[in-house]
């Protein structure tokens, strides 16, 4: 029996469950995660925290823990959790528009996204930087087995996450789309026989939901890449790791971007982003979408001549 595994597998909601006990009971686990979202302690008292929270339009978070912030704001976390599985299309934005709802119809203040993952996950992820903040599955094995010896339900919660961890490291199997490596494939063609310059990342093999094309321009600076998001119909030029100079991008690129772009915050970087039609890989082919996808890269490619010229 000793030889056993403690469990067959870890879920994403066997995570979701244990952070949910402890947001919602545990005021000294709720002061540690205000530490690792905000840098500071941010928590006056909690409101509660609910599990798989869905709006109609703008899909489901895993965790919205709410609370009163000592500034007397009420404020939202709205916590998306990944073991091993990839991310869906545009799922950070998505998490932004909720906490935007949410402000609008006054559930709270203001709000925060993070996405809760293993340390692997995060840093092999280019998706995580939509999102405000991000904490590793490794940062809350530590907080467990610092109460482990005091408390056994600590411990029991630290194997939990640890077998999520070791799951992660025995990786994913993406199922791949044979229509959408197809797609890829055949857009590939097309970008380079006129876009060239924007340097479209080799086609792969890859799942149905994995709808973002990236571009990284060879004389472009390292912090600086490009994407299409096809079914969301963007296209878009992340700063990356950028976010605490938004104003000052914002200063140099505001006045000089066509009417019809914008600059913002994405999560950890900053983005400048133009709506072009959207593009759906799976229910038409590439050819018959050929039209919006030269669209497309136009609109890409005087984005990223701006910001080439105009460079911070």
């Amino acid at each position: 029996m000793l030889k056993m595994n403690f469990v067959a597998s870890v879920t994403e909601r066997d995570i979701d469950f244990i952070l949910l006990e402890e947001l919602s009971v545990n005021a000294e686990f709720r002061e540690w995660f205000s530490l690792q979202i905000f840098g500071d302690s941010a928590i006056k008292s909690a409101v509660g925290a609910w599990h798989s929270v869905c709006d109609t339009q703008f899909g489901e978070s895993d965790i919205v823990f709410i609370f009163n912030a000592i500034t007397g704001r009420r404020v939202a976390v709205l916590i998306e959790n990944k073991i091993d599985a990839p991310p869906q299309p545009n799922q950070g934005d998505r998490y932004r528009l909720r906490g935007e709802r949410g402000v609008i119809e006054g559930y709270w203040d203001s709000f925060k996204t993070c996405i809760v993952a293993p340390e692997r996950y995060l840093q092999s992820s280019k998706n995580t930087e939509s999102y405000d903040s991000d904490l590793s599955y490794e940062n809350i094995l530590d907080y467990f087995q610092s109460l482990a010896t005091s408390d056994e339900r600590f411990a029991y919660k630290a194997k939990i996450v640890g077998e999520g961890i070791e799951q992660n490291r025995r990786g994913y199997q993406a199922i791949y789309s044979e229509a959408m490596t197809k797609f890829v494939h055949d857009y590939f063609l097309l970008a380079s026989r006129e876009h060239s310059h924007l340097g479209m990342q080799a086609p792969a093999s890859r799942p149905a939901g994995s709808t973002w094309i990236m571009f990284s321009p060879v004389d472009a600076p390292k912090d600086v890449v490009l994407a299409h998001q096809l079914t969301a119909g963007f296209v878009k030029v992340f700063f990356r790791g950028r976010a605490d100079d938004f104003r000052t991008l914002e200063e140099r690129f505001l006045n000089i971007l066509p009417n019809e772009a914008s600059i913002g915050l994405a999560g950890k970087s900053v983005a400048i982003f133009r709506r072009v039609p959207e593009v759906n890989p799976i229910t038409a082919s590439c050819s018959e979408q050929q039209e919006e996808i030269e669209e497309a890269l136009l609109r890409l490619s005087e984005l990223a001549s701006i910001v080439a010229v105009n460079r911070p």
